[in-house]
């Protein structure tokens, strides 16, 4: 399977796509945001936009070599991530709009910081450029995904409070935990890719895809 980065995609194309890859390569996202013991969201997204980069040079992904291409980048995408938090929460307590505004505006920030090598201050500035103009498209399309995984951890939830087991319950809710993080991980980094094809700005990272071309036969995931 071929990703292309450079292409914009309807919201039914995104959440399609966000399954598949992670249906597809289900051991190697889960793995990587298993290995982040306290899930801090800035550190799983960065380990998910440098597999899905690598998915659309044509690698296949591995936990280690995403982990290796990803250290150079945290602690810009957790610097990002931080003041992105900062703001909105500061924007939530004096207003609560502003701080709607900014969760949207700000939200690619940590994968800005990865993609592009930007500063923390540089990636929100890039983010907001993204989504000037689109403001409603993309929080109604976070809104939408969010309703879809929400409704995914409240079946799941009811079914592990079935759980008698207290180690086998905090198993399932590890794993429940997991799926609805790196779920919104991929999500997060194919929309942002798709605010840079609206946008038209280039990423050097995709080879040229010959229409007819054969396809890569598709290796199963490594961990």
């Amino acid at each position: 399977m071929r990703l292309d980065l450079g292409e914009p995609r309807n919201v039914g194309e995104l959440i399609s796509l966000t399954f598949t890859l992670f249906g597809r390569h289900l051991a190697v996202f889960l793995s990587l945001t298993l290995l982040v013991v306290a899930p801090i969201e800035p550190l799983v997204t960065a380990l998910h936009v440098v597999v899905v980069q690598g998915l659309a040079r044509g690698e296949e992904p591995a936990v280690a070599s995403a982990l290796s291409a990803a250290a150079a980048r945290l602690l810009p995408a957790i610097g990002a991530v931080t003041i992105y938090a900062l703001g909105v929460a500061v924007g939530l307590v004096l207003l609560v709009v502003p701080g709607i505004y900014l969760a949207v505006r700000w939200y690619f920030a940590a994968q800005a910081a990865v993609v592009d090598g930007l500063a923390p201050a540089a990636a929100l500035e890039r983010s907001g450029k993204l989504v000037d103009g689109k403001w409603w498209r993309v929080f109604g399309v976070l809104l939408l995904f969010g309703l879809i995984t929400g409704t995914f951890g409240a079946v799941g939830r009811a079914l592990i409070d079935r759980i008698d087991s207290g180690a086998l319950f905090m198993t399932a809710w590890i794993v429940l935990q997991t799926v609805t993080l790196s779920l919104g991980a991929i999500f997060g980094t194919l929309l942002f890719f798709d605010l840079r094809a609206r946008a038209q700005l280039p990423w050097q990272g995709t080879p040229r895809i010959e229409p007819h071309a054969p396809e890569r036969p598709i290796q199963p995931p490594r961990i």
